[in-house]
């Protein structure tokens, strides 16, 4: 079998089983994965605009995962005071932790299915931001850090 066949065949696995277990972290925490998604690029407030720009999703689309975690108490919309036409969403305690959990499940998980250390991990985070820019002309996950 060549490396080629070995990779796609291995990779696909590998997605699998990280879809799985995302599912099920989606399932335990009752959120969707837009809304997980959208609380993970939530490091600082940000714009509405931007961050639908930056997850490359419709505003409404956006509007309607702010207005669930909003429900949830997850985040939390305030003016923004340089432009008071403007809204940032903002995490609140709460979705902070929500973060936490999700951070821990994906590190967790990663470095159980693969077998990974810190080295090797930081060595295919290398690889893949390569594929990724090959694919889409840039790193679309902007600066990983392993």
């Amino acid at each position: 079998m060549s490396n080629e066949i070995f990779l796609m065949m291995s990779v696909s696995t590998l997605n699998a089983a990280l879809e799985a277990r995302v599912q099920a972290f989606e399932a335990q925490v009752d959120l969707s994965r837009h809304d997980i998604k959208v609380l993970m690029h939530l490091t600082e407030p940000k714009r509405m605009g931007a961050l639908a720009e930056e997850l490359q999703v419709l505003r409404s689309t956006l509007t309607a995962v702010a207005d669930r975690l909003e429900q949830g108490g997850l985040l939390q919309r305030h003016r923004d005071r340089q432009d008071r036409r403007a809204w940032l969403l903002e995490v609140t305690e709460a979705g902070r932790t929500m973060q936490a959990q999700a951070r821990t499940m994906a590190t967790e998980g990663f470095q159980e299915l693969t077998g990974l250390n810190a080295d090797d991990i930081e060595t295919f985070v290398n690889l893949m931001q390569k594929v990724m820019k090959n694919m889409t002309g840039e790193c679309c996950f902007g600066e990983v850090t392993p």
